[in-house]
């Protein structure tokens, strides 16, 4: 078991505006060929009051528990889910990794968002989306 912390203070001498700090604290655990990280992004203000027409999507996914599984099928695929969840949002991806001859990888994916508009990550539930990556690697 792996424990991982990171954390960032963010200071401006604009008036008005916030200083905060920015912390994630996660727990990891490989079990075979399952990758399993769990933990939680928190954030704490410091100094100033809050602004709300100030836009700061770094501290969007501040107060969520975050987590990644992930799968190595074998040398050629791999499956990852990864997830926010944060007050009335959550943000889920589903991601499938395959190689495709010698040089080319192809990676689908869905992501799901979903939660109310008082929420930083339910403003977006309109915004899921299904991708499809091509890589070519020499």
């Amino acid at each position: 078991m792996t424990v991982k912390g990171e954390a960032g203070y963010f200071t401006t001498s604009t008036t008005g505006a916030q200083d905060y700090v920015l912390y994630v604290i996660q727990l990891e655990r490989q079990v075979k060929e399952w990758s399993f990280v769990g933990g939680y992004a928190g954030e704490a203000v410091t100094q100033g009051a809050d602004n709300p027409l100030s836009f700061t999507p770094d501290r969007g996914f501040a107060k969520s528990f975050v987590g990644r599984v992930a799968l190595t099928i074998d040398v050629n695929r791999s499956l990852a889910v990864e997830t926010a969840v944060r007050g009335a949002g959550s943000f889920v991806r589903f991601e499938y990794s395959q190689m495709a001859g010698q040089h080319w990888r192809v990676t689908p994916g869905v992501a799901w968002i979903r939660g109310g508009s008082a929420d930083f990550l339910g403003q977006y539930h309109r915004n899921s989306y299904v991708s499809l990556a091509v890589r070519y690697s020499f």
